[in-house]
């Protein structure tokens, strides 16, 4: 049920920084408001699952590390138009 939500409200509706604050029922449409925090418990998944603390992703060669070494691998190479 999760995923179908998330699916809808991210993928079809576009809404992956503005989450609604409530959505209705019969269309799954933005009911109003925003909720800038809901998905802010998905980043903390990767470490509850290492019974870890958030800070253990933001060590180096962890998560955080390789997301952001991807964001720069993926910034040079645009320069070069080896990225599109």
């Amino acid at each position: 049920m999760l995923s179908d939500v998330s699916q809808h409200i991210c993928c079809r509706q576009g809404l992956t920084r503005n989450l609604p604050a409530g959505i209705k029922e019969n269309t799954g449409r933005r009911l109003g408001g925003h909720d800038y925090y809901l998905y802010l418990i998905i980043r903390a998944i990767p470490a509850a699952l290492e019974q870890q603390d958030l800070s253990s992703m933001c060590q180096d060669g962890r998560l955080v590390d390789r997301i952001l070494q991807a964001g720069r691998y993926a910034e040079e190479h645009k320069k070069t138009g080896m990225i599109h």
